[in-house]
């Protein structure tokens, strides 16, 4: 039983190196870039900075349709601190661009 469980998992070694062969071949022979090619119609960023002074880490995921527009942008920020902080900015921001008198 020890040796038929050994010798399976040696056999996981050659299986993994053809399926990496495969997968490289794949990406090679594929037309175009293959980052575009794996990253298809969505650009992930990430980004770090301060808000009130609040370290803030997050991603802006971003997809486009085939004529190149974007069609979906989200924000994803954290810790909750940030959120908070974030949150509380945009509301400042907001209620100065809803004041009246103020041009848009």
């Amino acid at each position: 039983m020890l040796g038929y469980a050994v010798q399976r998992l040696l056999m996981t070694v050659p299986v993994m190196g053809v399926v990496a062969l495969i997968v490289f071949s794949l990406l090679y022979l594929t037309p175009g870039d293959p980052a575009q090619v794996l990253a298809g119609d969505t650009a992930v960023l990430e980004f770090e900075t301060t808000v009130d002074d609040k370290y803030v880490n997050g991603v802006d995921i971003i997809r486009i349709n085939d004529q190149g527009k974007i069609v979906e942008f989200r924000v994803m920020i954290r810790p909750l601190q940030a959120v908070n902080a974030v949150h509380a900015q945009m509301r400042s921001m907001l209620q100065k661009l809803s004041e009246p008198g103020t041009s848009h």
